[in-house]
């Protein structure tokens, strides 16, 4: 028997009530800045920028924040997909605070 891999995108399958379901719509995703109270800023990236945003006051977001609370949402970007998005976080996070700053006051 010849092994045939299972499509990735555009598939149908049978959604927990039983409605067939499209897998083709991708969800934005977000590449965001905080400025946390001790001045210092945090790069990260979701799919909903107000409840992470919400988490990240309420001391359930990343460990880094938990200690710097309060934070200010400073800057995102949209992206099409969540590897986009990563592959963004990453470049801002090699940026200098400098850039850092001049990105989130060019909106």
């Amino acid at each position: 028997m010849r092994y045939t891999p299972l499509p990735l995108a555009g598939f149908a399958y049978r959604g927990i009530i039983g409605i067939e379901m499209r897998k083709t719509s991708r969800r934005a995703a977000f590449v965001y800045l905080l400025l946390c109270a001790d001045g210092t800023i945090y790069t990260g990236w979701t799919f909903n920028i107000p409840r992470r945003t919400r988490e990240h006051q309420r001391g359930r977001g990343a460990r880094y924040t938990r200690a710097r609370r309060p934070v200010e949402l400073i800057y995102h970007e949209r992206f099409p997909s969540r590897r986009a998005a990563m592959r963004r976080e990453v470049a801002i996070k090699g940026m200098a605070r400098k850039r850092k700053l001049m990105l989130a006051n060019s909106e």
